[in-house]
């Protein structure tokens, strides 16, 4: 519900309503995590029809990025800058709030994952 931040000087709590307000302003969304499995800012970014650039080796959660809900990068400096750019000269061609995947999927390219491993 809400996210606190490790900032120099102390904590800050982020409420919910100004994670949403926060998405809802932005223009893109990169997600540079490669631990997550699944990493909830990509659900949450989509959710508010914001597209997502995120890394190639992330585990999961990459089941949501397509042409039209954002881009997977290479996870290399260059590779962020150049898709960050094309991306926001192409804001037009992404809809991710149509185009997102369901939950169901999500439990499913989960349960793949650890079926293979």
């Amino acid at each position: 519900k809400n996210i606190t931040l490790k900032i120099y000087g102390g904590d800050k709590i982020i409420s919910e309503n100004e994670i949403i307000d926060c998405l809802d302003r932005s223009k893109i969304s990169i997600c540079t995590s490669n631990i997550d499995a699944n990493p909830r800012v990509i659900s949450e970014s989509m959710a508010r029809n914001v597209p997502v650039i995120c890394a190639s080796d992330l585990t999961g959660g990459k089941f949501q990025i397509n042409k039209k809900t954002g881009i997977i990068s290479n996870p290399d400096a260059s590779s962020f800058s150049k898709n960050i750019l094309y991306m926001l000269n192409n804001l037009n061609n992404f809809n991710p709030k149509k185009f997102v995947n369901t939950i169901k999927d999500a439990s499913n390219q989960i349960i793949k994952i650890m079926e293979e491993e």
